[in-house]
Parts: structure tokens; sequence; C-alpha cells
């Protein structure tokens, strides 16, 4: 390597002037020098990144908007050795968009990685217009080619060599992904021996790749980065609006051994619990165990009982070690078990927080042995009719070659919303978890307890497995088309607190109680196997891969209901998933049929500002086919006849602004009703069609091409140019969409 050291500074900065020769006080300071925030492009969702290491400090941040809200590492950077480094959230911030985005942010880094110092405080960085640096750039020519216009010397490699962290480079730039663990070793001397390191990565992308790894021990890009005291995380970063922020003057209690020292010393302000408790929930979920020993002084916490309830949640802003002696209990009792199950020796305890959500499992109910028959064909969750008991040890045998291939799991628990990010909390964060079976018996605990099932990967081969469960109890659970009427009169009474009534187009997840005395489970099922064929029909599907799952949750991570698998509803509306009579008079059939609809929605038809207005297509239509309601007949008062007309009344007297029709999705609303009033749903059913057999490469790539796809393809198929209709409602199209269109007779809608 060719280092740049403090006489080649001092070199440069005899030609600079006065001012250049002040130092910043901060290594943050001199790499956002006239940097106000950090751009990324909208299609990346970037995750967070930890810092730990004693010389290691945060770049970016990145928060939720609101009042003292945590402020969370995007990227970090660490010295290391004679080294430094520097770890990016996102795959992609080491390619040349990123770099020309950010173009004196980058520049900054490079000067940060490449310029040898001594650990800080000494931070100096040459006023340089053409900088002695060379860099090895790994599988992005973008950025090498940016490089070189920034007067720097960028070699691009397709691919990691030994070359790259040769003695004649200064910085190494690659994703992390790319990294393989024969390459950690070189890597790690390069940066050691004063080299400068940038990489990116995609944290939570990489767990969901892959789901049988580990992101803290598994991944090669934390093996590299861990000892460096930097680690991806696998939690997303929230965006700002005004775009990530530079970790200028943040707060000390970024550092986790600085928000350690205040827990354990019980040393800090009031307002600064809640970034005291963000950062130590991301270190102790981040950090491997080989660089987690500083922790241990919180083990204490282990024991500290929590019960958070309806009436008095947790509060984490004001509950600090309550909120975390909850993370650390999650930890130590639920997610060391994710890979191969219980730990030899591991005593897990029921927690005392379990009877009073989600519930008990009665004194003396017995313990039963089941064997289950598993259809790989069918992907993910497969419900077995079993319920584990807080705290209570279930065993799970598999075959030989199931075991070899390590890819089945099991979970325990149907809630699988996690609340960690919410201010205050009715249940437990995290109450639900999942085992990766890699023997043939395995053991698992969930203090929680919760419904058993058998989760098989996308694209396993295709069989039937034959599995043995043993030491669950029977939970109420009733299989459309199967489950006889004597079978469910006995079935219902099961002990489990919570039950199941399934079909192969939807699953309902609810407490027991709501079905102790439920005699029509067939006609419920029918229902609801409706609701999701009405789905399939409008969206143009031609099979379902598995059934859809709705269950009720005391809380739930995000809005009223989420969609999602599983659909996620709050137990105040759980009486409508099984009272039919109740759900036609006062339930949330909306709410139901919105969330549904959200899994039937297609990325191909809507654009941006559409995401709640074409889902509500599929609300309108079960309407329609499961009570023969139209859209006039629907006790709503955003959908109200006169509501609808005043709405656009306004909108066009507005000049009809685009970024307002984005913003009410029940404005928006409007243009598609018209269009369904005119043209009716058959029009719909065969455009969606025709986006369901496109090409890869004839789908639309962006916002303009989905609009402009949309009109053409609904103009086309009614015979109408809805050109001027599209430019009434103020939704952009091209010149050259309306031009494709024009020899079609212009529709408007009657006014």
């Amino acid at each position: 390597m060719r280092p740049l050291t403090f006489p080649l500074l001092a070199a440069v900065l005899l030609t600079a002037t006065a001012s250049a020769f002040a130092q910043p006080s901060s290594p943050q300071e001199a790499i956002f020098d006239s940097v106000n925030n950090v751009r990324v492009a909208d299609n990346f969702s970037p995750g967070t990144v930890c810092f730990f290491g004693e010389n290691a400090f945060p770049i970016a941040l990145g928060y939720t908007e609101g009042r003292q809200t945590p402020r969370i590492p995007m990227a970090a950077a660490s010295y290391y050795g004679k080294g430094r480094a520097v770890i990016l959230g996102h795959s992609g911030l080491v390619g040349g968009e990123f770099f020309n985005a950010n173009p004196s942010l980058c520049y900054q880094l490079i000067i940060f990685l490449a310029y040898e110092t001594e650990a800080p405080p000494r931070y100096l960085y040459p006023a340089v217009n053409e900088p002695d640096v060379r860099i090895a750039v790994i599988g992005e020519q973008a950025t090498a080619d940016f490089l070189k216009e920034q007067k720097f010397t960028a070699d691009f490699f397709r691919e990691f060599t030994d070359a790259a962290v040769s003695n004649q480079y200064n910085v190494l730039i690659i994703n992390a992904e790319r990294i393989r663990e024969n390459q950690i070793e070189k890597i790690d001397a390069f940066v050691k021996n004063g080299g400068g390191l940038m990489a990116s990565a995609t944290g939570w992308g990489w767990q969901q790749l892959n789901p049988s790894g580990d992101l803290k021990t598994t991944f090669a890009g934390n093996k590299l980065t861990a000892p460096m005291g930097l680690v991806w995380t696998d939690q997303f970063a929230p965006r700002p609006r005004s775009g990530y922020t530079p970790a200028l003057n943040a707060s000390k209690f970024l550092h986790p051994k600085v928000a350690l020292d205040a827990v354990l010393e019980e040393k800090a302000e009031a307002a600064d619990w809640t970034q005291i408790v963000a950062t130590l929930e991301l270190a102790l979920g981040s950090i491997p165990e080989k660089q987690a020993a500083a922790f241990d002084g919180l083990q204490t916490l282990i024991t500290r009982q929590v019960i958070p309830t309806k009436q008095n949640p947790i509060v984490a802003a004001e509950q600090p070690l309550d909120r975390l002696a909850m993370l650390l209990q999650t930890q130590r009792y639920m997610k060391v078990q994710s890979r191969g199950g219980l730990p030899e020796g591991l005593v897990i305890p029921k927690s005392d927080a379990a009877a009073e959500f989600p519930g008990s499992v009665p004194e003396g109910a017995k313990r039963v042995s089941r064997k289950v028959e598993v259809n790989t064909r069918i992907p993910d969750w497969h419900s077995t009719g079993l319920y584990a008991a807080p705290g209570e040890v279930i065993t799970i045998t598999i075959p030989d070659a199931a075991a070899r291939n390590g890819r089945l799991s099991v979970r325990i628990g149907a809630l699988s919303d996690r609340l960690w990010h919410l201010p205050r909390w009715e249940r437990y964060p995290e109450i639900s978890m999942a085992v990766q079976l890699t023997q043939p018996v395995t053991k698992m605990v969930n203090p929680f307890g919760g419904n058993v099932y058998m989760v098989v990967p996308r694209n396993a081969s295709a069989e039937t497995l034959s599995v043995q469960i043993d030491g669950a109890v029977e939970a109420p659970y009733y299989v459309f088309g199967k489950t006889t009427d004597e079978e469910w009169k006995q079935s219902r009474q099961s002990p489990a607190p919570w039950a199941e009534l399934a079909s192969d187009r939807v699953i309902l997840t609810v407490p027991s109680h709501l079905v102790r005395e439920l005699d029509n489970p067939k006609e419920v099922m029918g229902f609801w196997n409706g609701v999701l064929d009405t789905c399939a029909e409008l969206a143009a599907w031609e099979g379902r891969t598995r059934p859809e799952r709705i269950t009720a949750d005391r809380q739930i991570s995000a809005g009223w209901m989420h969609s999602g698998y599983p659909v996620m509803t709050p137990t105040q509306t759980e009486r409508g998933l099984t009272d039919l009579a109740y759900l036609k008079e006062r339930g949330d059939k909306w709410g139901f049929f919105h969330e549904f609809g959200h899994n039937h929605q297609s990325g191909d038809w809507t654009f941006t500002g559409s995401g709640e207005v074409t889902v509500n297509l599929f609300t309108l239509y079960v309407f329609e086919k499961m009570y023969g309601m139209t859209i006039d007949d629907i006790d709503k008062r955003d959908v109200r006849p006169e509501v609808r007309k005043a709405a656009k009344e306004r909108h066009i007297a507005a000049g009809a602004p685009f970024a307002q029709w984005q913003r009410d999705p029940f404005l928006a609303l409007v243009m598609y009703v018209e269009l369904i009033d005119e043209f009716g749903w058959e029009s719909f059913m065969e455009v969606f069609g025709e986006y369901r057999r496109l090409p890869a490469n004839q789908r639309p790539r962006n916002d303009g091409e989905k609009r402009d796809q949309w009109m053409v393809r609904f103009s086309k198929q009614v015979g109408k140019n809805l050109g001027p209709f599209f430019d009434q409602w103020g939704v952009p199209v091209s010149q050259s969409a309306k031009d494709s269109i024009a020899e079609l007779p212009v529709w408007l809608p009657e006014q």
C-alpha cells in the first residue's frame, strides 16, 4: 500500500490559504464539510448499521418525524489498526447513482479513508485539487467513472481479486454482499496496514434472502467489519423527509458504550432515555457475541418481570429499564433458539405476561402427540391444530433428509407483529418465534406459547412430509370441507386459548372464546372463501399458491389494520371474523375487504399516490359481489354520492393539482369509480389479466410508464380515448401515450 501520511499533507497544505489549516473538531465535521444532507434514491430502503468500537463513530442518521424520536445510524465509520473503514446501510450506496447524488460527501469520504492518520482526535484533511489516491472499485463501473472525474486514480474490477488489496491501492470500495469467506482475512489485513475500506450492504435484505443464516454471525460482511467495531443490522433506517442527516453534534448516547454506562449508573436526563434505549436495542440485537461482552452488566435485567396491559401499557420513554428487560428476555429466550432449537442446558420459564396475553392453557389440559402431513407444494405456514403452552417444551421430529436440507422451520405463534418501534406497548413487543430445523429431533419453547405451524420455504421440492409433534395441546381447529359437524363440536372445546378456521383460500386465527359456541363454521368459511375468490377474480388470478391469513391481535405494528401474511386486525374487530350477522350490521367490512385487497394489488398498475386508491377497487367489488351493494349503497361518508361529486368539483376548480390527487385517496377513487360506472368491472378484469400476461421486458419500470400504460391499455380495452379524462383529473401522462390512442373517440363523463 502507498500510505498518504502527514508529511505529504503538510506539503500540500503549504500552498493552501490560512483557513485551510483549521482542524475540524471531529471526523464528522471534516467528512460533512459543506454537506447538509445525504441523498438516497427513493427506490432504496437502507437498513441501519451499528457502530460500537472505541474509535467508531456515526456518519449519517435516520429518524422518524416527531418529537424526541431517536436517531439511528444509516452509515458509520471506524479507525482500525492503521486504517479506516466506512459502512453504508444499502448495497446500492457504493453505486454511481449515490456518488453522483452526493459528490461532496463521497469526495470527503474518500479523503478520510485514503489519508493515513493516527487514532482520533488528529483529524486533518487536505485541500487537494488532484489527490494522489489510488482506489480499487469492485463491480461498480459508474463509481469508478465518477472517481476519475474527481481526479482520483480508480481501477475497476468486475469481481474481487487479490490485486485490489495490494499495496498499490489506498482505498477499496465494495458491496459487502460480494465478499466471500476466503477474502475476509485479506481485506482485514489491507485495512489494518493503513488501507481504507468503503463497504455497503442491505442487512435486512440479506436476512430475508438467507432465512437460515444469521446476519450477526454468518454474513461475511459482518465477519469482516465486526472486529472494526461496525456491523450491519436487520432493521430499516427511517428516512426523514429532508434526507438522511449528517451526524454532526449528535447525541453522545448514539455510542452503545456511553448508553450502557448511563443505564448501569442510571444517570441520564429524561429527554435522553429514548435515544439510550434505541441505541442499546440496536446494539444488543446486532453485535456478535464475541464483541458483546461489554453488555454482560445488563444481564440482571433478565429476571425483571414486566407485564404490559391495555390499561397499563409500557411507555418506552418513561420505563427504559422495563423496555430493555423485555428486549433482553426476547433475545435470551426466543432469538437464541432461531437455528437448531433449544440450546443444551438453557431453561426457559413461562413469561408472567403470558397469562395476561395471549393467554394460558388451563391446568390439567392434556398434552398430546400428533403426526401431521405437510404438503411442501404449498409454501409458508401450515396449521397443525396444536398449541404450545407458555414455557413448555415441544419436540418436533422430521425425516433425516428434511433435516439435512435444513430449510424446514417450526413457528410458535400467529401473532407475528413486532412492536419494538412503537412508543408504547399493550402487550409484549414480540411473542412469536420460529426455529430452523437442522436436526431430525428439535426441542423448542416459547415463553408466551402459541399456535404451532410447520413452515415450508418457497420453491421447496414437492413432497409430503410426515412430522411428529409431541408435548403440545389441542386447539379448536376447523378445516372447510374436511371437519364434520360432530368433529367440530368436540374440537371447538379444545383447551388452547386461540383457534383457527381454515380453507384453501383463507385461514382465520381468533381467540377461542369466539368459536366455543359457533355452530356454523361452514357458513363462516363459505363467506370468507367468497371474499377471497372475489378478490382473485378482479385481479385476474389463475390460482393461489397458499391460503391468505388474517389474525386478530391486541396491538399491531402499523395502522388500524394492515395487509400482509397474515393480515393483522385489532381485537376490537375480531367478532366480525366469525359472526356474519354482526359483520353485516356493525363489523368493519371496509377494513377487512381493504386489507385483503392490498394482498391482490399489482405494482404494475399502482403508481405513487395510488396505493391506497387501487386497493379500494377490491373493497368495492367485494361489497357488490358479497352483499349486492354498489358504491352508492355503502354507509361510509367518504364515498357517498354527494361527497364524491363535491370533491371532484373542488379538485377541478383548484386546477386539478396532481399532488392533491395523490394525497387524497378518496378523491382519487372518484376517478376510478367514474370508469367503473361507464365501462364496468369486466374492463378492469381484462386489463388486469393483460398485465399478468406481460413478459418482463414490457412491464412498466417507473411511475411515468405505469401511468402511461394504465391509460393506454384501459383506453384500448374500452375503445375510447381517455387522454382528456386523465387531463381533467390532472393525472400526468406523456404526449406519446396520448398520441398512441388519438384515433379513438374521446370519452369524458357527463357532468
